[in-house]
């Protein structure tokens, strides 16, 4: 039987995470992180156990096209939802575990196989990302003291965080060391002001796509040339409706959560390394009220 290139692209995909799976049981060079959680050092970066040294650095050699669409975003900052609503514009297929694959974990050797569009997502520094070729890129950002939070509660599956607490101190500093998974947030998106400043992509904040799922999807089918799929209100709420029911069940998705495991001095820690990288810049009032403590 002939094998087409879509079966390809899934039987590679498969193939590389049970590759990867089966390397981490044996690699000693894995180290428990802030919070106990395993992550591989590459190039002095932290990275999840999913990624290795190959499939990072081959990321460069991913083929993008100007019809694909690329997220990028850093952990724990809500890019499973984006990607579900993205998803419930095109085609209706949120559940396709193949779509919107996270190009670190799978390298180019098998990102290249996927056929065109491609839907890619990444968390990666944009210095280790492909070419984007025109291709639409979609940016989404997280106030870090919730994506903190969110990182902390997830690795110590804990749901009632309350300070002080010395273990979420220790992780709080890690972070702001750039030592918890993929790195430093603040160098993170300071490497994507330029992007973010090109009109030809999308911006949007964790905070908007979360309390507006409305305006999102409508910004979303503006940007995606998919203007017929929110064409009227029964439409868009009923993608509003799949994407709800698809993610209540998996996410928690609030603002200013923070609050719950952050004292002043801790918040303190992160105004002033926000304003050092984003005084001036287009980052600078995102969050508007959204940080104060």
């Amino acid at each position: 039987m002939t094998v087409t290139k879509v079966e390809a692209y899934i039987e590679a995909s498969v193939r590389k995470t049970e590759e990867i799976e089966k390397y981490n049981k044996t690699d000693s060079t894995l180290k428990e992180g802030a919070g106990k959680k395993l992550l591989r050092k590459i190039d002095s970066i932290n990275y999840p156990v999913q990624c290795t040294e190959e499939t990072v650095k081959s990321a460069r050699a991913i083929q993008l096209d100007t019809n694909d669409i690329f997220l990028i975003s850093f952990p724990n900052s809500g890019i499973e939802l984006l990607k579900n609503i993205i998803l419930e514009l095109l085609d209706g297929k949120v559940n396709d575990e193949y779509n919107f694959p996270t190009i670190e974990y799978f390298g180019s050797a098998v990102i290249n196989i996927y056929p065109p569009p491609k839907y890619l997502k990444t968390y990666l520094n944009i210095n280790l990302c492909p070419k984007l070729n025109n291709c639409k890129v979609i940016i989404l950002i997280r106030n870090p003291k919730d994506v903190v939070w969110s990182m902390y509660k997830c690795i110590t599956d804990k749901n009632d965080i309350s300070l002080p607490s010395k273990d979420f101190d220790e992780f709080l500093n890690a972070f702001l060391k750039g030592e918890t998974e993929y790195g430093d947030y603040f160098i993170h998106f300071q490497n994507l002001i330029p992007l973010i400043e090109d009109k030809n992509n999308l911006l949007l904040t964790y905070e908007q796509t979360t309390s507006d799922i409305v305006t999102t999807i409508t910004k979303l089918a503006k940007f995606l040339n998919l203007h017929d799929k929110v064409s009227d209100q029964k439409k868009l709420f009923q993608i509003v409706e799949e994407v709800t029911l698809h993610n209540e069940f998996n996410y928690n998705y609030t603002i200013k959560e923070w609050k719950k495991c952050f004292d002043e001095k801790q918040s303190l820690k992160i105004d002033e390394k926000f304003e050092t990288f984003f005084k001036g810049s287009i980052l600078e009032n995102i969050f508007d009220n959204k940080m104060k403590w």
